[in-house]
């Protein structure tokens, strides 16, 4: 009897109840992130918002710049942040008891493993804070070794086994003379260990530029250098390898250093990545500084896309410590406040850094630096889509971006805000990605979303779109190109047709010709569309062609079924060979990009409800070119009225309008399949 209910109690547990739903998440990309630690200083393998560390310090990305490593230093391990396993945490070597144990990782031991460099043939250098010691973790062959130190007491230089090592505060690696270099600011001095002979030597000592190197940093194939009390960044050029030096006080001899930027305080650490370096800097207010280019404090920016202000009412402390990601409060009383800082290269202006505040390792984003190289109205980004990332591109005019402060409405002579206006980060792309990230982050789907803005402040967006979507498709490997089109460019399409002459596939061509506006709208019709214009003239649908702006009303053009019909053909022209054009790219991933032609009446202005025969036409022009129609007239029918104010000035969006916007377009895309619900192929 007893054993008859077991069976059916295990029966009614495992076969009838529904399984429990385990919770899963996925990281979020954007501006300010966590990348790893859920806040308490413990030790815990895992999910990346489950995982834990006590006082990460050192960090480093291996070769691909798919994981991580963390010289978890009060946990005396190295741990590794899975960054394509949706930033799964694991322990690589060491143990919870300090040691300094070499040999298999699985036995091997550490005492407050410190910093971290990341060396050729998979393997990571650590100081050893605890031992004073440099080990080596060999990935491949899956063991810890000890390289250097452990020797009598001063001696400096020669065999790295006999060597006793000081303080070291940065370690890097430079590949030009396959060294590993150190610098000890205690001792004056900057070291390097040459993997081939096993032998230290000092490269830099007593100099009075850097009298107490510090902050180390290779990038873009420069070594850089700086002193833990002065302000200066050098570019050190070391000597060649077993080189006797003149390293007397005073001395310069054979010691090549190049300045080439200053901090306005003194430097914890330096990244950088191609022609970019940032410093980290003990400063609550200022913590991260760019040096070069475009100089100064880097501006923070939330998730909703405003400026984090640099300085708050009553707040001395602000912007840095009011940001998670870099609340680091020992790291201005303690000489030991070390924390890792290491460059994103991935993306243009992010970094990685740990915090000892709250035991974790974050992402921060410099927005900032520069902006976009192609004329996009939007941040840079690398050409090299990262792993998992569907690119998106939008096109259309100044509603993309252009936003009016709410208080038009209720105060005329209000000022509008430029942060409001000019931030590239509240623009309807931005929205979208940011968007986009924190859904995947919620549904666990480990897709990455970057969304470009193509704002054409043209009167034709189809004829610019044809011009500009496809080499940047080229560049940037879109997987989505949206054409957002309004409401407002049909009534003025019939001006921009006399604009420049046609090309030989009917498109208006791209560059402006001032010889040819000048002339009169009746010869200049001759070298356009002149069927179209003399059909109109004739049922005088367009009058005063002799005006400089001819009369006439889109509608009426559009009641006559020979005129909808003509137009249709040249409107059609320059999206069929957009198409065409797309037809034959492909993605990184084999796929040809998808064209996406959404159409929306924004109402909020002069009225709330969409013209028919204006919309009917762009359904038939997208059905006739076999490209995808979106509808968004009708979401902005039923909502403006409860949103209202969120547009003004032909179109033109509140920021609240903008959000509204934003969530009319991605739940039509939804709806449509449109955004994927997995990562494209690789």
């Amino acid at each position: 009897m007893k054993r008859t209910f077991i069976i059916v109690f295990l029966f009614i547990c495992f076969v009838l109840l529904p399984p429990s739903a385990v919770r899963a998440l996925s990281p979020v990309v954007q501006y300010q992130d966590l990348v790893a630690g859920n806040g308490e200083s413990g030790y815990k393998d895992g999910a990346f918002y489950s995982a834990e560390f006590n006082q990460p310090t050192g960090i480093v990305l291996n070769a691909d710049e798919s994981v991580i490593y963390v010289a978890d230093k009060e946990n005396n391990l190295i741990r590794a942040v899975l960054l394509k396993e949706k930033n799964k945490v694991i322990t690589i070597a060491g143990s919870v008891d300090a040691g300094r144990q070499d040999g298999p990782l699985t036995v091997s031991s550490f005492n407050q493993p410190k910093d971290l460099v990341f060396l050729p043939n998979d393997r990571i250098a650590v100081f050893d804070l605890g031992n004073q010691l440099i080990r080596l973790v060999d990935l491949k062959k899956k063991a810890v070794s000890t390289v250097a130190g452990g020797g009598k007491t001063g001696q400096t230089e020669g065999e790295a086994l006999k060597v006793q090592l000081g303080a070291i505060w940065n370690l890097v690696y430079y590949e030009k003379d396959s060294c590993l270099y150190f610098s000890v600011p205690d001792q004056g001095v900057l070291q390097r260990l040459d993997l081939d002979s096993g032998e230290i030597e000092t490269v830099l000592k007593n100099n009075p530029f850097v009298p107490h190197p510090k902050a180390l940093c290779v990038a873009n194939g420069k070594f850089y250098v700086s002193d833990s009390q002065l302000q200066s960044v050098y570019e050190f050029l070391p000597p060649p390898r077993g080189k006797s030096l003149d390293l007397t006080v005073g001395s310069n001899s054979n010691v090549n250093l190049k300045p080439v930027c200053q901090s306005p305080a003194s430097i914890l650490g330096l990244a950088g990545s191609g022609k970019v370096l940032y410093a980290y800097q003990p400063d609550l207010k200022f913590p991260i500084y760019r040096l070069f280019p475009n100089p100064g404090p880097v501006s923070f920016v939330s998730g909703w896309g405003f400026l984090i202000a640099h300085e708050y009412s009553g707040r001395d402390d602000a912007p840095g410590q009011l940001m998670p990601a870099l609340k680091n409060t020992t790291l201005v009383t303690s000489s030991w406040g070390q924390i890792g800082f290491i460059f994103d290269p991935r993306s243009v202006g992010r970094f990685y850094v740990t915090n000892l505040h709250y035991s974790i390792i974050a992402a921060i984003k410099d927005n900032f630096a520069k902006g976009n190289p192609d004329g996009l109205t939007d941040l840079e980004y690398p050409y090299s889509k990262p792993v998992g990332t569907f690119r998106i591109l939008i096109c259309g005019r100044s509603y993309l971006n252009f936003k009016e402060d709410e208080r038009v409405f209720y105060e005329p002579e209000a000022v509008k805000e430029v942060e409001t206006r000019d931030n590239v980060l509240i623009t309807l792309a931005k929205h979208m990605e940011v968007e986009l990230n924190t859904q995947s982050a919620l549904d666990d789907n480990p897709i990455h979303f970057q969304v470009l803005d193509n704002c054409l402040r043209v009167n034709n967006l189809l004829d610019e779109s044809y011009y500009t979507d496809p080499d940047l498709c080229a560049k940037y490997d879109f997987d989505l190109v949206l054409i957002l089109q309004d409401d407002q460019e049909l009534q003025s399409i019939f001006q921009y047709l006399l604009v420049n002459p046609v090309d030989s596939d009917g498109i208006p061509v791209s560059q402006l010709d001032p010889e040819f506006i000048l002339k009169p709208n009746m010869e200049k019709s001759m070298k356009t569309y002149p069927d179209f214009i003399q059909y109109l003239l004739s049922k005088k649908l367009v009058v005063n062609m002799s005006n400089r702006f001819p009369d006439f009303y889109v509608d009426d053009i559009l009641r006559d079924s020979k005129a909808r019909e003509m137009f249709l053909k040249i409107q059609g022209q320059p999206l069929k060979m957009l198409k065409k054009k797309m037809n034959g790219m492909r993605t990184s991933g084999g796929k040809v990009p998808q064209l996406v032609f959404c159409y929306f009446d924004p109402g909020g202005g002069d009225g709330f409800f969409t013209n028919e025969l204006q919309r009917s036409f762009w359904r038939d022009l997208c059905q006739e070119e076999g490209v995808a129609f979106v509808d968004l007239c009708d979401d902005f029918a039923v909502l403006g009225m409860t949103y209202h104010p969120y547009s003004v000035d032909v179109g033109h969006f509140t920021p609240n309008g903008m959000n509204l916007f934003n969530r009319i377009l991605l739940f039509e895309l939804n709806r449509n399949k449109i955004i994927p619900t997995k990562p494209p192929d690789p």
